[in-house]
């Protein structure tokens, strides 16, 4: 006969362990779906605030078109002398018995290559993606061709201003105005000279208005 004072207690015990593993199980399991809900959340509001970064509008003023003239330029200047001092290398290699002429016609052919990439190419689509605007409160620049950058620089953190203008910019009749803060200098290049002067102080102005407004 079993003893059913020594049984009822067991199976009440095993009852409320079962219940109580229940519970707990299903708290983590719910605290699990909630820290999931949350996370879906947060990478929903992500992909948003990406969609509105993207949406927004790119800065309305261009650069002068003749900055083109000027990265041809700079650019065939040191594609030139890099060219001269590769091609300086290669004179040894063509000695060599049996070598012949071939590595100075693959040279050729990429220097051609490189030649209309960057000189052809490659400016009118830089020129398209340089954009910058000046607003009351901050310079918004827009550029890069293939990794796009924007920077928006609040004119409370503007330190200091100032236009430059090298012989190349001074030859078309350019400059470019720098705009500093504390972490990095940010460059407009290529603008009209005036246009360079206007900016520039502009920019200081709006600077020192926004420090007074501190």
């Amino acid at each position: 006969h079993l003893n059913q004072k020594g049984i009822l207690p067991f199976w009440l015990f095993w009852f409320l362990c079962s219940e109580a593993s229940l519970s707990v199980s299903f708290r983590v399991s719910f605290g699990c779906f909630t820290e999931l809900q949350r996370a879906s959340n947060l990478v929903v509001a992500t992909f948003d605030l990406e969609d509105e970064v993207l949406m927004k509008e790119m800065p309305a003023n261009q650069l002068d078109p003749r900055v083109k003239a000027v990265w041809r330029f700079n650019d065939a200047l040191w594609i030139t002398v890099i060219g001269l001092a590769v091609g300086f290398c290669l004179a040894p290699i063509m000695m060599i018995p049996g070598v012949g002429m071939w590595p100075l016609y693959i040279f050729a052919a990429c220097m051609v290559v490189i030649y209309i990439v960057w000189l052809v190419v490659l400016p009118p689509i830089r020129y398209a993606r340089w954009r910058y605007e000046v607003s009351e409160d901050y310079l918004d620049i827009a550029k890069g061709i293939v990794w796009r950058k924007r920077y928006t620089i609040p004119f409370i953190r503007v330190q200091n201003t100032d236009t430059r203008q090298g012989p190349i910019l001074r030859a078309f009749k350019l400059a470019s105005v720098t705009v500093a803060t504390a972490a990095k200098e940010h460059v407009i290049p290529g603008l009209e000279f005036d246009t360079a002067e206007q900016l520039r102080d502009r920019a200081a102005e709006l600077a020192r208005l926004a420090r007074e407004d501190v």
